[in-house]
């Protein structure tokens, strides 16, 4: 559920009770303004305003957020309100809420002051100053009395009931302190500096007790440091996929974490509350935008939120509570309910456990035919997903064969599997780093979608497809072909790209020959094998001068997905994507012949039109068994298969060209060009001829 807080002092968070999804995502909380989005530049300017900071309080019934602006949000769970604190004149850079009043928030701002808000009356209560750098942490003591401020040149201790400092730790200038917090359950602070040296300090005489030192070099530059709830260790990471758990009490390192290969570098850590779950777990942020779940015991990866597409910035939980905060790249904030997700983690731990064991016999039950169909496929389809060894062509084929369509939950890495996408990554974002196309600029004026996100993913995806593949911006097909692609994987942008330019490379063979006109030579092959089959359909379709720029050119540059629903759609492609790219041309003739009936009632070239660009009842089950029959009786000569390429996926590394186009298209733009200037060179000559014949 989306939730905008919008330009006003307060409002309610939900119209109605929100349903928690499998992945825990309880809200996204949205920062909008009241105003429409714009197009600056030919790019798309959204009018949400991103946030900067989140913390939520010690049970988890309330959310601070600052975004950009300098606004503070209070947003409760429980009451189901939001309101704005305070509109200060400059973002905050920490925000704590972990207070003894729970009514009381400390806010950092960048003119190196920390000031103390009441979040019911919009007070401030104090500023609290003495520094002169950023803040870069605030923790508060386990009491809620104290809270220890730092930043890069010294740390302060603060009366928090008297609103006074108490201690000021200084530190020297050559080495930066990085954050001092208290360590739970005890009266000692740890300051953790640049330099990798933790020195434990008492919080009341500012006495130093101990360094945490290490009898061997440390690989990890440290930078994120935090602690668990009863103070018995210290989690450091940084620069490195290791993370160092320390043992407080015997001072050393009692265990190292390696994350997958692709962490380059731990942003933030966090201990989860250990009434969330049996084990010790914890949380860090990976430099590639994916918050990982570590069962520390375990040493084991037990739950990820974020993708490559829509990384995870900055997190924050409830001690004593369930909720968790996310601030994403795009400046929203996710809210998840960690308790559905570790139902799920105990679920898979429970079916993991099953499958070890051998399962007593079951009394037997009465199915129906239905049923054990049913079951039988999932547990087909689930036991080769799971172990994608098996997932061979061949094996997939049989699958499509006997079940006609892949199951929807596994369609995706089923058809990753059938492309063999490569997944390039860098490549990927090497063309999205080149911004919108001009060709796509205003492609909201001429496809107005309603939702602002899918708006964007597409013209992301387009803008891609233009940068890597430049002709196409010559054709008008691009935008109905990639669209439904583009709404089924909105959420995995890479993979929706990879399998348009899939797509783009295979199925759509000689499609640019004659750009901007439609593909003559592919319609005219479809156009043979159709009056193979219909000799009178097809004399019906010359009578009325219908071409196959209406009945075949229209199913093809859309996909099909305007004659078809969206689950008809998927199962269609199902059998085009498994088959050769010449599948898809029979599928037109196949789909004519099947409506046969209802075109010989056709008399206008109009009815021919709408016929071809609406629902119209036609079972895509009907239409895929027919292809294969078409294909099965159409003579070798007149089969599309025979001029077409196999199919060839795209390249690891590196995309590879789209095709090699005959030189007139290649040379398309310049020959415009050419052709526009000779007409202006022969308007400028008539001009003169005119203007000297008047003198």
């Amino acid at each position: 559920m989306q939730v905008f807080l919008r330009k006003k002092r307060s409002g309610n968070i939900f119209v109605k009770k929100p349903d928690v999804g499998p992945d825990g995502l309880l809200v996204e909380i949205i920062n909008s303004l009241r105003c429409p989005p714009t197009y600056a530049g030919g790019c798309l300017q959204s009018s949400e305003v991103i946030f900067t900071q989140v913390a939520v309080s010690a049970d988890g019934d309330s959310i601070a957020a600052g975004d950009v602006h300098g606004n503070l949000f209070c947003v409760n769970l429980v009451k189901n309100r939001f309101h704005l604190v305070k509109h200060l004149s400059m973002p905050c850079s920490r925000i704590s809420i972990s207070l003894k009043r729970k009514t009381d928030m400390l806010v950092s701002l960048s003119d190196y002051s920390v000031r103390c808000f009441n979040t019911e009356t919009q007070e401030q209560l104090a500023c609290l100053r003495g520094h002169q750098t950023s803040i870069v942490n605030i923790s508060v003591h386990s009491s809620k009395r104290y809270a220890l401020i730092t930043s890069s040149e010294t740390a302060s201790l603060w009366n928090l009931d008297t609103l006074e400092r108490k201690r000021k730790l200084s530190i020297a200038q050559n080495v930066d302190l990085l954050a001092a917090l208290f360590i739970p359950n005890s009266n000692s602070m740890l300051t953790c500096f640049k330099d990798n040296s933790m020195l434990v300090w008492d919080a009341e005489s500012m006495d130093l007790k101990y360094e945490l030192r290490s009898s061997q070099s440390l690989d990890v530059t440290y930078r994120v440091f935090t602690c668990n709830s009863d103070g018995s260790s210290v989690a450091c990471a940084g620069k490195s996929n290791l993370i160092h758990i320390w043992d407080i009490p015997s001072q050393k390192i009692h265990r190292v974490l390696q994350l997958a290969p692709e962490t380059k570098q731990v942003k933030q850590l966090e201990y989860l509350p250990k009434h969330l779950y049996p084990e010790e777990v914890l949380l860090a942020v990976c430099s590639n935008g994916v918050l990982r779940l570590i069962d520390i015991k375990e040493s084991a990866e037990i739950w990820t939120i974020g993708t490559y597409e829509h990384k995870v910035v900055q997190i924050s939980c409830a001690e004593a509570g369930s909720i968790l905060a996310c601030i994403m790249d795009s400046g929203n904030i996710n809210v998840y309910e960690m308790d559905v997700i570790f139902k799920q983690i105990q679920a898979s731990k429970l079916l993991e456990q099953k499958k070890m064991h051998e399962i007593e016999q079951q009394p037997r039950t009465r199915v129906t035919k239905v049923q054990r169909k049913a079951t039988k496929i999932k547990d087909m389809i689930t036991e080769r997903v799971e172990n994608s060894k098996t997932l061979s062509h061949v094996r997939l084929r049989e699958i499509l064969k006997e079940y006609g369509e892949f199951p929807e939950k596994y369609r995706t890495f089923i058809w990753k599997t059938i492309l063999r996408l490569p997944e390039n990554y860098d490549s990927y974002s090497a063309l999205l780093n080149k911004g919108i196309h001009p060709a796509f600029a205003e492609i909201h004026k001429v496809y107005p979608i309603r939702s602002l996100k899918l708006l964007r993913v597409f013209q992301r995806l387009l803008s891609a497809v233009a940068y890597w593949a430049p002709v196409v911006t010559e054709s008008t097909f691009l935008p109905t072909l990639a669209f439904p692609f583009a709404k089924l994987l909105q959420n995995n942008q890479l993979i929706a790209f990879e399998v348009v330019a899939t797509i783009l490379v295979n199925w759509t063979q000689k499609w640019f020959d004659f750009i901007p006109n439609p593909p003559l030579n592919i319609l005219s092959l479809i156009e043979n094998v159709f009056s193979y089959h219909d000799k009178e359909l097809f004399q019906h379709f010359v009578r009325y001068r219908v071409t196959t720029q209406t009945y075949a050119w229209s199913l093809l540059q859309t996909g099909f997905s305007e004659v078809f629903s969206r689950d008809e759609w998927m199962k269609l492609w199902d059998h085009i994507l498994i088959n050769e790219p010449s599948w898809m041309l029979m599928a037109v003739v196949a789909y004519t012949l099947v409506n046969r009936g209802p075109l010989l009632e056709c008399y206008e070239v109009e009815e021919f039109k709408q016929f071809y660009r609406y629902h119209n009842g036609t079972g895509v089950a009907q239409v895929i068994k027919e292809t294969y029959k078409v294909i099965c009786t159409t003579p070798s000569d007149l089969n599309p298969g025979s001029i077409l390429q196999p199919f060839h996926p795209l390249n690891k590394g590196q995309y590879q060209l789209l095709a090699k186009f005959p030189q007139r298209v290649k040379n398309f733009p310049q020959n415009e060009i050419d052709r526009i200037k000779q007409e202006q060179i022969a308007l400028l000559k008539s001009d003169d001829v005119i203007s000297w014949s008047k003198r």
